[in-house]
């Protein structure tokens, strides 16, 4: 254990010398790490949290094909409408990107009055 801990202040003084402070950051996050040797439940929770990365990933990719469809066809019936003066720019089906971005605020509930 204490080879870990030299080895950590070791690594974040040679970054402060060569003057990138969050090396010093990231070996002081992984001393952190160092406490779930001793803490049990600290160790089932963080297991968990590792089990259930593939299956949060599955639920991203899925949303994220439901955006690129939804995306897909709001552009396709969207992008030749004419647009008003008092039009949010950010807020449209003209393009893909822009279609991803607003479905996505939509999504999250961010600025929905501006988009209706």
């Amino acid at each position: 254990m204490n080879v870990f801990d030299f080895l950590c202040i070791i690594v974040a003084v040679v970054g402060m010398c060569l003057g990138n402070p969050m090396i010093g950051s990231a070996m002081r996050i992984a001393r952190c790490v160092k406490l779930l040797a001793f803490f049990k439940e600290l160790q089932r929770l963080f297991r968990a949290l590792l089990l259930s990365l593939p299956k949060f990933a599955n639920v991203m990719v899925t949303f994220f094909l439901l955006l690129t469809m939804y995306g897909i066809l709001g552009v396709g019936l969207f992008a030749p409408a004419k647009h008003s003066e008092d039009f949010e720019a950010n807020g449209n089906f003209r393009h893909f990107g822009w279609a991803l971005l607003t479905l996505f605020r939509s999504s999250t509930g961010e600025a929905w009055n501006e988009i209706m």
